[in-house]
């Protein structure tokens, strides 16, 4: 018979009184947690019988929608259920409905909460009232938004606080990302582009072009690609002169890419002054761009270009030939017909597999 008084026995009686302390513990908050969830989930199908509607109706006007409405304040706890459904809509609807939201987040005092959320908060929160303030153009949060893009500690906030920025006055926001876009070439592109279409298109035109002229050489690439954005004019007299100032591949190849772009041939003999560039990234280049904006003139450069020393680039100018629009399958065939250079033909054979398939 085992001695109580045994201190190994003792030791294991207090260590089972433990394990069950902790095993009570461990349920009672599983049990918390599980009541917050549902909690939470009756206080957000409360808020959305009351405001989804609200929200649904500002797509018919706000005549009688927010005068009824006025008195309503929206709870602390309710706070991000309205601006996640809120930011949904702002980002899906168009034109006078946005108007119409923005009333009802002023009638609801949404703003002057959002307005303290962009200094605290966790990430998605502060990410969220960046949002709310951009749709809601509220000049008040300039500076703390300039302040978020110049600190740059974390792209994903300094991006989203310049796209807000971009929405509550696109030209004064074109001097504050220019220059930061310039120096920060970790920024993601499909970000970038996203800000690029908020801003004004003339101001951005003018610095953009500013910036690439005066860049170095490293930095004009990644720059001058963003000029499709650009207006026109100014972007293919940026590429003009940016094309007679430099000799390196990537620099090229990005101007011919935007000149394709806007498919203006007034910068054709620009384009055709590159065919027989040393560089095959400019060659191939040079064949996209003519199947775009190319004349019947230009028939015998991408002819030429289907003998390259290098499979892209004959495989470009087989694919541009069938692109332009007063060239017909027949004549490709008759191209091909009587090509003495085995590999133009096959690239042709291969243009012209792909295009019967398509059919």
């Amino acid at each position: 018979m085992f001695n109580i008084k045994d201190p190994a026995i003792i030791l294991v009686m207090y260590l089972d009184v433990v394990l069950l302390i902790l095993t009570l513990l461990l349920l009672a908050l599983v049990v918390i947690f599980r009541l917050r969830l549902d909690n939470q989930e009756r206080g957000r199908e409360r808020f959305m019988q009351v405001w989804q509607p609200v929200m649904d109706q500002s797509m018919y006007g706000l005549a009688q929608l927010v005068p009824r409405h006025s008195a309503i304040r929206i709870k602390p706890a309710d706070t991000m259920n309205f601006l996640l459904l809120w930011n949904r809509l702002q980002e899906v609807l168009r034109g006078e409905v946005r108007e119409n939201l923005n009333a009802i987040a002023h009638s609801a005092k949404i703003d002057a909460a959002v307005l303290k959320m962009l200094h605290k908060g966790n990430l998605s929160k502060r990410l969220l009232a960046i949002n709310t303030v951009g749709h809601l153009r509220e000049l008040s949060a300039w500076e703390t938004l300039v302040d978020i893009v110049q600190e740059n500690q974390n792209p994903i906030l300094a991006l989203t606080a310049a796209r807000a920025l971009a929405r509550i006055d696109g030209e004064k926001a074109t001097a504050v990302f220019v220059p930061l876009l310039v120096l920060h070439k970790e920024w993601p592109a499909s970000h970038v582009v996203g800000i690029l279409k908020e801003l004004n298109l003339e101001s951005f035109s003018r610095c953009l072009a500013d910036a690439i002229l005066r860049a170095v050489e490293t930095d004009v690439p990644r720059l001058v690609r963003y000029l499709r954005f650009a207006s026109g004019e100014t972007a293919l007299a940026v590429v003009h002169d940016v094309l007679h100032k430099y000799n390196n591949a990537e620099v090229l190849s990005a101007c011919l890419y935007v000149i394709g772009e806007f498919g203006d041939r007034h910068n054709l003999g620009d384009v055709r002054n590159f065919a027989k560039h040393h560089s095959w990234v400019v060659r191939l280049q040079v064949a996209h761009v003519l199947g775009k904006i190319g004349t019947r003139d230009d028939i015998k450069i991408l002819l030429e270009l289907l003998t390259d020393r290098e499979w892209w680039v004959r495989y470009r100018a087989a694919n541009a030939l069938s692109s332009l629009p007063f060239v017909t399958i027949a004549e490709i065939e008759q191209f091909r017909l009587v090509q003495s250079d085995t590999y133009a033909s096959d690239a042709l054979t291969q243009i012209l597999v792909e295009k019967r398939l398509l059919v």
